[in-house]
């Protein structure tokens, strides 16, 4: 196959009810030049012989595997793809027939790292739609990956386009047999990325509700193990990896959030010394003056975004003032999470 743009991966386990709605999706493009990587993670169903009616198409090619999960299903899609990006779909989901031409065409005559957009979420009960909260907060001409992490949302690796040399400079791949996997690839590509850019644009329907769903399923001793697999995996990866001091931030509060969550799982208290030392970090980030304006407001969101995840209203105005943290209120609110 020549000229291939763009390599669609579709891990499939146990979708026969979803898979036509997803493949047709794909092939109905009207952008054209795509292949279509359809990885078999040793589905128990009749998922693939329904992909296998599709075979006419000769765009598609099937991978067979031992179930391995959904990040190894992933893993083998990339190691054969050929497109110049690389575009990932849960086989439960869907796409508006346009979705890959916005996307191709809105990388004009640059080599974006990664293009992404909106989607929308879609109830498999209700057939209704709604649209994903998400949006980008700056009307800055900005292209650097590290402001494009703001509210969580956007490092879901689905409804995007990765350019496949960059994911092959560092090497990226996801962490398998572990849940959140997402919180791994998303947050390394997108802090790392040169190039990218954010459209609106709601196209990719992401089903919700359904049964027998990975988020439905999941149990909280695996949550435990995934949760401390990231926490590791995050940190060794940029131990060589040379960052700015806006993303060394950037990858300290990951770590945190990841660290917080760890704690909520094994039901352990924050101690009064690691308040002190993440109110010490405050201070010093906070003493640095070189921190443009998008910088200090990411900065600020990823703070209350650490003390949100603690069910803390932080939108009251006794814990910030003039959009600046104040470190005795916030040493108040950490102590009160040992109660």
């Amino acid at each position: 196959m020549k000229n291939i743009k763009i390599s669609v991966i579709i891990p499939v386990y146990n979708v026969e009810k979803y898979i036509i709605e997803c493949i047709e999706s794909i092939i109905n493009q009207t952008f054209k030049d795509i292949e279509i990587i359809v990885v078999n993670d040793g589905t128990k169903d009749n998922s693939i012989k329904i992909v296998e009616e599709y075979l006419s198409d000769k765009r598609i090619k099937i991978i067979n595997k031992a179930n391995g999960g959904l990040s190894s299903a992933r893993n083998e899609g990339m190691k054969v793809a050929k497109g110049e990006y690389i575009y990932f779909i849960d086989s439960d989901d869907f796409i508006n027939e346009d979705v890959l031409e916005v996307l191709y065409k809105n990388l004009e005559s640059e080599r974006f790292d990664i293009i992404f957009s909106n989607f929308s979420f879609y109830n498999d009960k209700t057939k209704k739609e709604k649209k994903s909260k998400f949006n980008f907060p700056f009307k800055e001409n900005i292209n650097k990956g590290y402001y494009f992490l703001y509210n969580g949302e956007e490092i879901n690796v689905w409804n995007r386009l990765y350019r496949r040399e960059f994911l092959e400079k560092y090497n990226f791949r996801f962490i398998e047999e572990i849940i959140y996997e997402d919180q791994d690839f998303g947050f390394k590509t997108i802090l790392l990325a040169e190039n990218i850019k954010y459209i609106e644009n709601y196209g990719y329907k992401y089903r919700v509700g359904r049964e027998g769903s990975i988020m439905s399923s999941q149990r909280k001793e695996k949550s435990l193990k995934s949760v401390q697999i990231l926490k590791k995996e995050i940190k060794d990866f940029f131990l060589n990896i040379q960052l700015n001091e806006f993303q060394k931030i950037r990858v300290y509060f990951k770590l945190l959030s990841l660290e917080f969550w760890e704690k909520e799982l094994k039901n352990e208290k924050i101690i009064l010394e690691e308040i002190e030392k993440f109110e010490d970090s405050l201070e010093k980030i906070y003493q640095n003056n070189g921190f443009n304006f998008i910088e200090k407001k990411i900065l600020k969101n990823d703070i209350r975004n650490l003390i949100k995840n603690k069910k803390i209203n932080i939108w009251k105005k006794v814990y910030w003032k003039n959009g600046i943290i104040n470190f005795k209120i916030l040493k108040k609110l950490l102590k009160g999470w040992d109660n």
